[in-house]
């Protein structure tokens, strides 16, 4: 994943909104003047599963409990946001992402109890809540993609040595336009290869065919 830095600016008044609704930028009846909102940007993107407003990071979970609690109370923006999340009327969950490690359901449980003192008021809903939370633990990985240190062996045993070493760096914020897009759901899935009647000698991959498509800056209508 990657970390970008947003002036409130454009988070606001240009480039990108991530209230309800688009805006127009200037009276007319086109879509040249809207500014899109953060939902319609990622429903275009194929490489992306989601976009995370960060609420604090650290080399710890520790840490990272620590700035969430700081940004979460010392006012601005922060302050606002946590508010505005927090309601009654805002449904939620936290989902506990580790990057390369597994953890067991127990564990990610102590893992979500660190951020008990958000006393978010909402209903707790697994799915399509209004409020997905994540916690990311990011360890260091290989070129293949797979964990340097793994925390467990080929007998599915725990390795002390290798479970001591601390995260590369433990992030926490509120998924932005939605819940993260899972693989194995969405446009990729439903125009795979695999679930055609016919393929053809020009049949392409369905998430390279997407990728043109962006590249080229298709729209409804393009070849009408």
């Amino acid at each position: 994943f990657l970390i970008l830095s947003f002036p409130l600016t454009t988070t606001s008044n240009r480039g990108y909104r991530i209230g309800s609704e688009e805006t127009k930028l200037n009276e007319g009846d086109d879509d040249k003047g809207k500014i899109p909102h953060i939902s319609t940007i990622l429903s275009r993107c194929t490489l992306v599963r989601s976009a995370i407003e960060l609420w604090g990071i650290g080399r710890s979970i520790e840490e990272c409990v620590s700035q969430v609690g700081r940004w979460t109370t010392m006012g601005g923006f922060g302050k606002k946001c946590y508010e505005e999340h927090a309601d009654k009327s805002k449904s939620w969950k936290i989902t506990i992402h580790t990057l390369g490690t597994k953890y067991t359901r127990e564990e990610q449980d102590a893992m979500r109890m660190q951020f008990a003192f958000l006393d978010l008021k909402g209903d707790v809903k697994m799915k399509d809540p209004s409020n997905e939370f994540v916690m990311v633990r990011e360890v260091e990985l290989d070129t293949n993609g797979s964990p340097r240190f793994p925390r467990y062996s080929l007998g599915k045993q725990i390795i002390p040595e290798n479970d001591a070493l601390p995260p590369l760096g433990v992030y926490f914020g509120r998924v932005l336009g939605g819940v993260r897009k899972v693989k194995g759901r969405g446009g990729i899935d439903e125009f795979s290869l695999t679930k055609r009647s016919y393929l053809g000698p020009t049949s392409m991959d369905a998430e390279l065919s997407l990728i043109m498509t962006n590249l080229g800056r298709v729209q409804k209508g393009s070849f009408c």
